[in-house]
């Protein structure tokens, strides 16, 4: 009984020494298109529960006599509760003939979560392509980005320290359109850090209950 009650009590140690990420919504899909003078083609695919999402839509799509497009989209997400981790791809092409049709590919994430206590984070996040937009919002911190022309925009990378409560993270890409596209991609990943220390109080607590057995 005495080891049980230490180990129990090492895992308590660790589990108050780092918050956990409790997802709250959701709102994550891919989308590929093509647009004729007779009307529009289109399929999607969306994330129907939290965890891990991962869909790749890729398609020639043709009207007959109007032409035909290429559209491509892709996204990888998996939600942790520790941390998130996205990526996502967007494509398309017309023709031939070139202006009778168009060919897009979109991407869009969104999730909001809680955490019940403050944590340390990282974040990391690079977007290149077509037009992007993407945003996080919480108590602590504040970044909205507004759709926009997205080449070699510069990366962010941060780390620091979060308060409790509600926070949100959303991107969307698109790419394709008459002529050939440029292609879009992004890579965002955030993570909670353990506190110092919390591994320490896990090898103390079975350090603790070796002891209690001999």
């Amino acid at each position: 009984m005495k080891t049980t009650i230490t180990l129990l009590a090492a895992g308590f140690a660790v589990s108050a020494a780092h918050a956990q990420i409790e997802y709250t919504a959701q709102d994550r899909w891919v989308e590929i298109q093509a647009f004729f003078p007779t009307g529009t083609q289109s399929d999607s695919r969306a994330a129907d529960g939290f965890g891990l999402f991962d869909e790749t839509l890729s398609a020639t799509l043709s009207d007959g006599a109007e032409g035909s497009a290429w559209a491509y989209a892709a996204q990888t997400s998996s939600l942790a509760s520790n941390g998130i981790s996205v990526t996502g791809a967007a494509d398309g092409a017309a023709g031939p003939p070139v202006g009778m049709s168009a060919g897009v590919g979109r991407t869009s994430f969104m999730v909001g979560f809680t955490l019940t206590e403050a944590a340390a984070y990282t974040l990391d996040l690079d977007v290149m392509g077509e037009f992007a937009s993407w945003s996080f919002q919480g108590p602590s911190l504040d970044i909205d980005r507004p759709l926009d022309f997205a080449v070699n925009e510069p990366g962010v990378h941060l780390t620091g320290t979060l308060d409790a409560g509600d926070y949100a993270f959303s991107i969307f890409l698109e790419s394709g359109a008459a002529a050939q596209g440029l292609g879009s991609n992004f890579a965002f990943n955030f993570n909670l850090v353990p506190a110092p220390g919390a591994a320490g109080l896990l090898a103390m607590g079975a350090l603790a209950a070796t002891r209690r057995r001999r």
